[in-house]
């Protein structure tokens, strides 16, 4: 028997990944929506000390549950998606794939949502290995502002010092950077010059690397651009330094953030 296609495999933990996002949404739009409406403020709202003896603390505990993201893991995971999770850790084991989900990711050099790692959570209690996950979320490494003539740089996130460690919520898969511009300086509406600077980095491995950055001249704000190619992936942004004549105008602002692998479909 043939080992699952790179297609096929991308499929499965993509949907159960989608399956996680939905869910997602629904918990955080019940918590967004929920400020002042939660069944102890309707309650106190009353005045009524006779009638809260009989609702508390069950209204407490409810409330307390709002916004969690377990509740997201276990209504996805009443669909099923705890059987293809097992399905696709059974399937590695038959064909001698040493680590499972996480082994057939390094075997495919394909890395799973961390939508997907949630669930992979709820399966086994533990969250899949931080080398094959890729954070949804929009991650800001670093900001750099041209202020007086200088580079001015403020540190950001990171996704930890290494590709070891389970990816909990704060460490992830090394990923290829983008640039946005966020403000223009001078009059505008585009830059009035490029701008190029030099990023210092650390790779997969938290070595030391660095990778040079172009912003064209009339780039607007909201403008985006791929830092290097999809093999140029990195954990974290330690700094930046001009490398050239090219140093935008007073009072440009840019910042790097993670460009993320792909968006999960069903």
């Amino acid at each position: 028997m043939a080992v699952i296609s790179d297609f096929l495999f991308t499929a499965y933990i993509d949907r159960v990944a989608k399956f996680y996002e939905l869910f997602k949404v629904a918990v955080d739009t019940i918590a967004d929506g929920d400020t002042d409406d939660r069944f102890w403020d309707r309650m106190t709202s009353l005045d009524d000390r006779t009638l809260e003896e009989d609702f508390v603390p069950t209204v407490i505990t409810v409330d307390d549950k709002v916004g969690d993201l377990s509740a997201a893991r276990a209504g996805t995971s009443n669909l099923g998606t705890g059987s293809i999770i097992g399905a696709l850790a059974q399937h590695a084991s038959r064909e001698d794939i040493a680590g499972g989900i996480n082994g057939l990711c390094e075997l495919k050099d394909i890395r799973a949502s961390d939508y997907f790692n949630q669930q992979y959570f709820q399966a086994y209690n533990k969250f899949m290995l931080s080398k094959h996950v890729f954070c949804e979320s929009d991650t800001t490494f670093a900001t750099i502002d041209i202020t007086g003539g200088s580079l001015v740089y403020t540190d950001g996130d990171e996704y930890g010092d290494g590709e070891t460690h389970y990816a909990s919520g704060s460490y992830f898969s090394a990923t290829q950077l983008k640039i946005e511009v966020d403000v223009v300086g001078g009059v505008g509406p585009g830059m009035a010059a490029q701008l190029d600077f030099r990023l210092t980095v650390k790779d997969k491995d938290w070595n030391t690397d660095t990778i040079n950055v172009s912003v064209p001249a009339a780039s607007i704000v909201g403008y985006t651009a791929d830092i290097g190619s999809s093999t140029d992936r990195f954990l974290s942004v330690t700094n930046a330094v001009f490398y050239n004549a090219n140093t935008g105008t007073n009072g440009d602002r840019v910042t790097i953030h993670n460009k993320k692998e792909r968006t999960v479909t069903l």
